[in-house]
């Protein structure tokens, strides 16, 4: 349900369908690199398909406009996703490789419309906590663990804060819309960084992990959609570049 009040829906601050974090339910067959790590067949292979599952929530909590012809809006809502990454194709086990948890406190959207031919409005998003666990699979860590690796577990477990601009955010899903949005997320405690190893957990060899320098991340999506067709039928192109954190520690 769309309009203003508690647990009414808004049509923006939504992800976009590139976004590595979205907040609704995707399925994906992508092609990765294979490195040995996850190459139970020893195929040798640089790259191989496998499957990817995300289940993204976001619950509105209070959305209100306000202006002449509704010219501003406030949106309030919650989100939460898991994210599952399955070796389908591995004709052993199929393992999971492994799984990501994100649950945040509430986030704020401000949206300005202008309703322009190009420039239809833009907004900006603060979500003032986000917390990201992930899990490596238990056929990895067993492997890992069976063939004497030094580390045998990453703990990537952290808490920041994400601000997000977007230059027409597409709150009409049945025109052509050019999306712009761009991003940021800072570490609450960078000293902390993205990722530990514990040697008392079994996790490996801590000594041979470095800490992650920088404590930011950010990224740059863009999205096209064109008008409905009479059909109902429309196309949607999104992209993502993200400067993503490099482990600082050897797989092998």
């Amino acid at each position: 349900m769309q309009g203003n009040g508690w647990l009414t829906y808004a049509p923006y601050g939504k992800s976009l369908l590139s976004d590595i974090h979205p907040n609704f339910v995707r399925f994906e067959v992508v092609e990765n690199t294979n490195h040995k790590t996850f190459d139970f067949t020893h195929s040798g292979k640089p790259y191989r398909p496998s499957t990817q599952g995300c289940f993204g929530l976001d619950l509105p909590i209070w959305n209100g406009n306000f202006g002449k012809d509704s010219l501003f809006g406030i949106n309030i809502s919650l989100t939460a996703s898991a994210y599952l990454w399955m070796d389908l194709f591995e004709s052993q086990t199929s393992p999971v490789i492994n799984t990501d948890y994100r649950i945040s406190l509430p986030t704020a959207t401000f949206i300005h419309r202008h309703n322009r031919k190009f420039l239809k409005n833009y907004s900006v998003a603060w979500s003032p906590f986000k917390h990201e666990s992930t899990h490596i699979g238990d056929e990895i860590q067993i492997k890992r663990k069976e063939a004497g690796y030094a580390i045998r577990r990453v703990n990537v477990s952290y808490n920041y804060t994400e601000l997000a601009f977007t230059l027409n955010e597409p709150e009409d899903r049945t025109v052509q819309c050019h999306t712009f949005r761009v991003g940021f997320m800072h570490l609450f405690f960078p000293k902390e960084g993205w990722y530990r190893i514990t040697s008392s957990a079994g996790d490996g060899d801590a000594s041979l992990a470095h800490p992650t320098v920088s404590p930011f991340e950010a990224y740059f999506q863009y999205q096209y959609q064109t008008p409905t067709s009479r059909h109902g039928i429309q196309g949607v192109i999104s992209a993502e570049i993200r400067n993503r954190v490099i482990y600082g520690y050897d797989l092998t």
